[in-house]
């Protein structure tokens, strides 16, 4: 199973349902790869691994004004960022920026994060040498 194309996410459609699930799940697939390659290269590091694709912790629901985009919980945000982090900290890079500073309700902020958050996991996979 290949890793999946991080320049994927530059599509994902604001204020489309369907769309940021998608991306949940390959988001989901996409740390999953990290963290094996991470566990394998780097054996004993600590990570933090969140069921970042769960519905259960993700729970995006539909905006009552759809130009606000789809919600998606403070929860998923600090998660998401905390398994970066660690991440990052187990492979000898610097921290991420602050993925949590993005309002993603605003289609400017929302189409800003999947472009920093993209280009994220395309230094960390360069780095494991997953493709």
């Amino acid at each position: 199973m290949s890793t999946p194309d991080p320049r994927r996410w530059y599509d994902t459609v604001f204020g489309n349902m369907t769309s940021l699930l998608d991306f949940f799940g390959l988001n989901q697939l996409g740390h999953y790869h990290i963290d094996a390659a991470i566990a394998q290269q780097f054996p004993g590091s600590a990570l933090r691994i969140y069921p970042l694709g769960s519905l259960f912790l993700v729970a995006p629901r539909e905006n009552p004004d759809p130009s606000k985009g789809v919600r998606v919980p403070p929860e998923w945000l600090l998660a998401h960022q905390d398994q970066h982090l660690s991440e990052t900290v187990a492979i000898g890079l610097a921290p991420p920026g602050d993925l949590t500073s993005y309002d993603l309700s605003d289609k400017d902020q929302f189409i800003a994060f999947h472009l920093a958050h993209a280009e994220l996991h395309i230094l960390v996979n360069s780095a494991l040498g997953l493709t």
